[in-house]
């Protein structure tokens, strides 16, 4: 498969996002649309919630499903792996995945899968699940497949984070007006360092972009102290 074809693929869960109301439909957009992107044989989805701990989500299999409610009962796998390390792990050959996860491997490899993607489902860079994507041969990976895999792991974020607060046209445009106002915000900071500093505007808002993120702020809330300090003569950066 192309990356040209696994986009197209990728699009499908997108789309899913902006169009399907139902959040059990959405997952299973991202556990096939997973698949396919990945040219893989199965995808499963495992998360961790409040009440009952890890669970399966939804997988695009009946094997995958049962691979990802082995995990959970064992307390062993990629998968696992992934949302605890928060990073993407991969295994590409069947001794590899026997070696290193001794309850599951077995599991996997018994159900004819011989190689693993696991990218962790975070928000806000803490993991709280993981997609589980399964290959029939033993393979390498791409730098493709591995972002393919990430992406598709930060759409399933998307859609379990927002699926509760899903708007209607008016209070998205609602929302559109205050993304308006803090954009003046930050562009009047922005003039406050072309002024103050000598700078371009583009200098102005990676500089103001570097700070937010070194202060462990919001572009926008570091714009307000920015119009406060000068309000009262101060440089920006004081």
């Amino acid at each position: 498969m192309t990356p040209r074809d696994a986009t197209w693929r990728l699009n499908t869960i997108s789309a899913a996002l902006i169009t399907e109301p139902d959040i059990v439909e959405i997952l299973l957009h991202v556990t096939s649309g997973t698949r396919d992107a990945l040219d893989a044989s199965a995808t499963g989805l495992l998360v961790e919630t409040s009440e009952a701990g890890l669970t399966m989500l939804a997988a695009s299999s009946r094997s995958s499903a049962e691979i990802e409610m082995y995990q959970t009962l064992v307390g062993d796998g990629p998968c696992l792996d992934a949302l605890v390390q928060s990073e993407i792990v991969i295994s590409t050959h069947p001794a590899d995945l026997l070696q290193r996860w001794p309850a599951a491997g077995p599991v996997v490899v018994g159900a004819g899968f011989q190689a693993v993607i696991s990218a962790p489902v975070r928000w806000r860079g803490v993991a709280f699940g993981a997609l589980n994507t399964f290959f029939r041969s033993a393979r390498s990976f791409s730098t493709d497949q591995i972002a393919s895999a990430t992406l598709a792991a930060d759409l399933a974020a998307l859609a379990l984070v927002h699926h509760q607060h899903r708007p209607d046209l008016p209070a998205v445009r609602a929302t559109l007006q205050s993304a308006s106002d803090d954009h003046a915000v930050v562009y009047q900071a922005c003039a406050v360092l072309v002024r103050q500093d000598r700078v371009s505007t583009d200098t102005a808002l990676e500089t103001l972009r570097a700070t937010a993120l070194k202060e462990s702020t919001t572009l926008t809330s570091l714009a307000h102290n920015v119009l406060a300090r000068t309000a009262g003569g101060q440089h920006w950066s004081s």
